[in-house]
């Protein structure tokens, strides 16, 4: 008697320690166990225990798969997520170096007022006046 739950116990513990890669399988194997027992609860007959442990195991592979595809919805809906903000974030680090409102290091941006002399061209006089330029080094 004690050899038969020495060996439920492994079946049920040894897809559990491997780990999510066997998500589908500890589904299966539980679910066959549980629809086993049930059966086999029934009238105490094989036939009972082999199909509960059938249904039992089909409905534990439908679980996993449901259950696989609504973690795998979230971590695409995650991923879209965190793209979409760190394109967002680097648009804007862009958008403020290319605009001067964030200084880039590796330049240093300062502004240098000059004067333009006067002149004449095609004989129109320009007077003369100050500019002011922003200068990158």
């Amino acid at each position: 008697m004690c050899k038969q739950y020495k060996w439920i116990l492994i079946l049920i513990l040894l897809p559990i320690i491997t780990g999510c890669a066997s998500k589908k399988v500890t589904y299966t194997t539980t679910g066959s166990l549980i629809g086993a027992g049930g059966g086999y609860a029934i009238d105490r007959d094989g036939k009972d225990a082999a199909i509960g442990g059938l249904v039992g195991g089909l409905s534990g592979a439908v679980l996993a798969g449901v259950h696989e595809k609504k973690e795998k919805k979230r971590y695409r809906k995650g991923y879209d997520q965190g793209y979409t903000h760190a394109q967002l974030e680097i648009a804007v680090e862009d958008w403020k170096t290319n605009t001067g409102k964030k200084e880039d290091k590796k330049y240093l941006k300062f502004f240098e007022r000059i004067k333009i002399p006067a002149r004449k061209v095609n004989d129109v006089f320009y007077e003369s006046h100050y500019e002011t330029l922003e200068v990158y080094q």
